[in-house]
């Protein structure tokens, strides 16, 4: 060969390297490098929460927005002391079943301990659900009862039979207490109460209730049938 057909021949070698390493830059650039498995999605490293976020996921028991002394208090049925030291208010709801199981249970010993010796008064406050279908019919007529001086009578007999609830229903009982059925009718047929009820499941909404039963004690909330312990953790903290 010839000096001249040898430099042909390296710059031919030359060009030809020069081409295949431009087309492995190409390769490289459109498969992300050369592992050629881009089918194989890479794993998103998982989102970080902010701490206040993971704070507020956590349950915690609602603060009042309100307390006792925000309440309207007149004319509503209670038991206990009118100076009793401290004052609980129940947001209810007569159909609930955990309203019944608070009434089976821890109220029991509320009323021994607290009521009965004095140390705390307990009022009885509206909260029926929407979609508890005889709540509010039910509220409407313990307040027609309280009318005649038979609340906690009425309040009694409802709970005791909760699936027994009709508007017969109801009237039946106030015929077992031998009210005037005269003006227990009226009362209820007209919904006398209907507003009063509202009234006082709006103010529970205020208050921060969102289910039943919720407690007030004097301004610490104390939401769902909960023990007896529960309620006599705060009603002996108030009384210190």
């Amino acid at each position: 060969m010839t000096d001249g057909e040898i430099k042909i021949s390296k710059i031919t070698l030359w060009q030809g390297v020069s081409g295949i390493l431009f087309v492995l830059l190409l390769i490289s650039i459109f498969t992300h490098g050369f592992g050629f498995g881009g089918d194989t999605p890479t794993a998103a490293a998982p989102a970080d929460v902010p701490k206040e976020d993971k704070k507020d996921a956590e349950p915690k028991e609602p603060e009042p927005q309100l307390t006792v002394d925000d309440i309207d208090l007149e004319g509503v049925p209670f038991l206990g002391e009118e100076d009793a030291e401290i004052t609980m208010v129940i947001y209810d709801d007569f159909e609930c079943p955990f309203c019944s199981r608070f009434e089976q249970q821890a109220w029991l010993k509320i009323k021994e301990n607290y009521i009965d010796t004095g140390k705390a008064k307990f009022y009885y406050k509206h909260f029926p659900l929407g979609f508890h279908a005889h709540a509010q019919l039910a509220a409407e007529a313990s307040e027609c009862a309280h009318d005649q001086g038979k609340f906690w009578e009425m309040h009694d007999k409802i709970f005791e039979n909760q699936q027994a609830m009709t508007e017969e229903d109801l009237k039946g009982y106030a015929e077992e207490f031998e009210l005037d059925m005269d003006d227990f009718n009226e009362c209820l047929d007209t919904h006398k109460y209907a507003e009063k009820v509202k009234k006082s499941l709006a103010e529970g909404q205020k208050v921060g209730v969102q289910g039943t039963p919720s407690v007030l004690i004097e301004d610490e909330l104390v939401v769902g049938a909960q023990p007896f312990e529960a309620f006599e953790k705060v009603v002996e903290k108030k009384l210190e």
